[in-house]
């Protein structure tokens, strides 16, 4: 089976990715999304998104990495977040702290908040992943995975990508390459270890991932490179992109100002027309892609 879910990180983060990922959703190959409920949007998300598209597949994106937890009460000295609430921590710090007890346990917290909140606003969540992939270092990935089950949230992202070159050489300069081979290097480093947890635990998870090498820089170029270096029988793939569609709005919120540099990014709206090009769909479905969601495929046994 060849079955693929186009999914867009950060619904709920900003009105304008809110607005990307509602032009992705309704006239491009969007086929799902999932929600930061500690983003600047939720709240708009929730009544301005999600009613419009029901068949849109919809996740719960973990973040402790970025902004500040909404949980109402949070101990004193927490490892996690600082006196004001912000999250003290990045995916360096936790993989080296992952054995922290005390940190686990406040991570495991903020993460049922999370999920309790999204599902108390959502008609559907069909699976879990995490802002940074954060969820990919293992002690984390176990707690996610044990989260799913408990909650009956059939799917949980996992990052593992081919490695792949798409486009010129010098397109490749700049840093951001290296700085993203190396992210795909430590998580397809952890992904086996991950994976294994996951069939331990009885979650499920997508078996190939498209997104990490190009992050943030995602055409249609890149996508049909990734998805061309999987084997023909390469099963559920997730590829990730973030579109979006600046709403001009000089009130409009960010968590701060590296945020709002990344969503008016021009690569933001260059990720949108991608998703909009009927040429990716025609690409697509023509090498044999089925265009899914994770509440889709949860209906189908494990393995298919």
């Amino acid at each position: 089976m060849r079955a693929l879910i186009v999914e867009a990180d950060d619904l709920g983060l900003c009105r304008s990715l809110n607005a990307g990922i509602r032009a992705a959703a309704a006239r491009g190959v969007l086929t799902s999304s999932c929600i930061r409920v500690n983003g600047a949007a939720f709240e708009e998300a929730v009544a301005e998104v999600v009613p419009d598209f029901p068949a849109l597949g919809l996740g719960v994106h973990l973040n402790i990495v970025e902004g500040a937890t909404t949980r109402p009460a949070v101990p004193h000295g927490s490892p996690l977040v600082d006196a004001g609430g912000g999250y003290r921590m990045s995916f360096p710090g936790l993989l080296l702290r992952q054995r922290d007890r005390g940190l686990l346990a406040e991570i495991e917290a903020d993460y049922r908040h999370q999920i309790e909140t999204a599902l108390a606003r959502l008609p559907r969540v069909d699976h879990l992943n995490s802002h940074q992939h954060s969820h990919a270092v293992p002690a984390l990935f176990e707690i996610v995975c044990r989260l799913a089950i408990e909650y009956d949230i059939p799917f949980v992202r996992l990052p593992r990508e081919r490695f792949v070159v798409a486009g010129s050489f010098p397109s490749h300069f700049g840093g951001w390459y290296a700085a993203n081979l190396l992210k795909v290097a430590i998580l397809n480093g952890l992904a086996p270890g991950n994976a294994m947890c996951a069939r331990r635990l009885a979650a499920r998870t997508n078996d190939w991932f498209v997104g990490i090498a190009y992050t943030g820089r995602m055409d249609s170029r890149r996508i049909l490179g990734g998805l061309r270096a999987l084997q023909r029988d390469a099963g559920l793939v997730e590829v990730l992109a973030h579109p979006s569609l600046p709403v001009g709005d000089p009130a409009e919120r960010f968590l701060d100002a590296a945020v709002r540099a990344y969503v008016m990014d021009p690569a933001r709206a260059m990720e949108l027309e991608t998703l909009l090009d009927p040429a990716l769909r025609q690409a697509l479905t023509g090498e044999g892609w089925t265009l899914t969601t994770y509440g889709e495929m949860a209906v189908l046994p494990a393995g298919r």
